[in-house]
């Protein structure tokens, strides 16, 4: 798995594609579609629970003479442009895809699954598939190749070497120290969400990073404990949040830390029906006419809100995190990391 990331490091560098810096979304889809000489559409749509619950945030879909990707409106603002970042990746490793169109026709039984040419669906569950791991490595990799000095500007022919960056990947996070302390305290909720069923990872993500991996491995964790919660917001009981806020008051806590520990609470209930649901429990059906922005809001920072505010709001849940028994440890939460050239 760590040959991964040296490969797709690779491919970025030699792509000669320009990624600005500071990142920045919509201009880096202005280069890629300036690159490839084709249009991209976002399409933000309300999705159904039952695709949330499986993990999916984005879809693309490729016409003849554009590619359209389709963004889940109700996920957290850092997993949508994530979303578009997998799909994006997907299109810049030239991945066809084609096997999922009757898949995805099926979805959506209004479509012409003729009119769908190629289409890849988001789905962290599907990791063992060599083209899904790939396209999440270079999703990841793209935001922050300035941190893992790389220079993704077009070259001249006569100097082909790695020019060197210094600036950070993660605006907002400026220091080292500040991105240390998120990782620690982000990973105790990131390691019951990825032993959660459904919730995956990447990869292993080591106890104490790597300076030089640390940028890589925060937006990996932060990118992994957003999915694993925006599957499981259709487990959210408001009750619980609402009884353990009425406890922290009651004992005098900040109105802030009150609403943290009611969150915690939230987010311990719902992995625990997650991993043991209730007899007769089953995953809801797809339903045309429920969508997510007819949900009650269950957990998190302000909408909108980018990657700095969510990477500080998970290290506070991560820190208040009611008693329960720790998750078995499992492989994916071992002690290694991504190995880099």
């Amino acid at each position: 798995m760590t040959s991964r990331w040296s490969r797709i490091t690779s491919f970025l560098n030699q792509l000669n594609l320009n990624i600005p810096q500071p990142f920045e979304l919509n201009a880096f889809i202005r280069s890629v579609e300036e690159f490839r000489g084709r249009k991209i559409e976002i399409v933000p749509v309300d999705f159904g629970i039952d695709r949330i619950a499986r993990g999916i945030v984005a879809w693309w879909w490729s016409f003849p003479d554009i590619d359209c990707v389709i963004i889940d409106r109700s996920a957290p603002k850092p997993l949508q442009e994530h979303g578009v970042l997998h799909e994006i990746a997907h299109m810049l490793l030239e991945h066809v895809g084609q096997r999922l169109a009757h898949t995805i026709a099926a979805q959506f039984r209004q479509l012409d699954s003729h009119a769908v040419l190629r289409a890849l669906a988001r789905d962290i569950n599907r990791y063992d598939d060599p083209d899904e791991a790939d396209a999440e490595t270079l999703a990841t990799l793209i935001p922050i190749a300035a941190t893992l000095r790389l220079d993704t500007r077009p070259t001249s022919a006569a100097s082909g070497h790695v020019r060197g960056r210094s600036k950070s990947g993660l605006s907002g996070v400026p220091s080292t120290p500040v991105k240390h302390h998120l990782y620690r305290n982000i990973r105790p909720l990131w390691e019951r969400l990825i032993d959660t069923p459904g919730v995956s990872c990447l990869e292993p993500l080591p106890t104490q990073p790597h300076p030089a991996q640390l940028d890589l491995l925060l937006r990996r964790m932060v990118v992994e404990s957003l999915d694993g919660l925006h599957r499981l917001r259709h487990l959210h009981d408001p009750s619980v949040a609402a009884a353990a806020r009425t406890r922290a008051t009651a004992a005098g806590l900040h109105p802030e830390r009150a609403t943290s520990v009611a969150e915690a609470a939230a987010i311990t209930t719902a992995i625990t029906r997650a991993r043991h649901p209730p007899r007769g429990h089953h995953r809801p059906p797809a339903q045309p006419g429920l969508h997510h922005t007819q949900m009650t809001r269950t957990w998190g920072p302000t909408p909108g809100s980018g990657f700095a505010a969510h990477s500080i709001w998970l290290a506070t849940i991560g820190q208040v995190l009611p008693a329960s028994p720790a998750p078995t440890p499992s492989s994916r939460s071992s002690l290694t990391a991504p190995q880099l050239p």
